[in-house]
């Protein structure tokens, strides 16, 4: 390899590293069920949480008006989500202490008995880009730690029926209004789908948000910057760094 010894041995630490704690975290990722079910104290209203600690689905019980009073409906759906994330935490933890997480000290110098992955392909249209550029962008990104500490929280929303229904997520919290005297009138399939609803516009405002945001950008770069240290084995990019 070409250049400076320092910046080539530099360049395989980050490359064995990365893959060190990519296969851990994939066998971490392996043991935890990809979807946790949590429900009320009342079992009335039941919800699935993703890979993505977000609501996939929620269910009412046909019969929930005799175990689940009206007035209690939205705080009922917001102890189900937090059932369901305590679930999904606490496969995480233990999967995290059965694993076996990678030490910078055990990769230095390793590069050649674990050899980087091959770069996955640019985007259509997209020149790949040197680990150089994106490093120096990604310092940029987070050059103003201020600014990115004092960011709005991430939140999404959604109502329906006309408002008498809403659901909100900021920052993996969930909280659910919905008018009483609405709920009351409500099957519990009509409760579903009005649930279902708001949760389809909560996650386009997520997915909104998070594309626009400053933290958005920074994991962008910071995922386009490993794949590229993964791939940049070659003389070439060890000379750009």
């Amino acid at each position: 390899m070409n250049g400076d010894t320092r910046s080539g041995w530099s360049l395989s630490r980050a490359q064995s590293y990365a893959t060190g704690l990519d296969a851990f975290i994939h066998r971490v990722e392996s043991q935890v069920p990809r979807q946790v079910e949590g429900s009320d104290s009342s079992g009335m209203v039941r919800i699935v949480v993703g890979a993505d600690g977000l609501p996939i689905s929620f269910d009412v019980h046909p019969d929930w008006k005799r175990n689940l009073r009206p007035a209690s409906f939205g705080s009922a759906v917001v102890e189900a989500f937090q059932a369901a994330s305590n679930r999904r935490l606490q496969a995480w933890v233990t999967a995290m202490n059965d694993g076996d997480p990678p030490a910078v000290s055990d990769h230095a110098g390793a590069a050649t008995s674990n050899p980087p992955r091959t770069p996955a392909p640019a985007a259509p249209g997209l020149r790949p880009r040197a680990p150089a550029e994106l490093i120096q962008e990604l310092l940029d990104a987070t050059g103003d730690m201020g600014a990115l500490m004092e960011a709005t929280p991430m939140s999404g929303s959604g109502s329906t029926g006309f408002g008498k229904l809403t659901l909100t997520l900021t920052d993996g919290q969930l909280s659910c209004t919905a008018d009483h005297f609405w709920v009351a009138d409500r099957t519990g399939e009509e409760l579903t789908e009005a649930l279902s609803r708001a949760l389809a516009a909560v996650r386009e405002d997520l997915t909104q948000a998070a594309a626009s945001s400053p933290m958005g950008r920074i994991e962008r770069l910071a995922a386009e910057a490993t794949s590229a240290l993964r791939g940049g084995e070659d003389g070439s990019h060890a000379n750009r760094l």
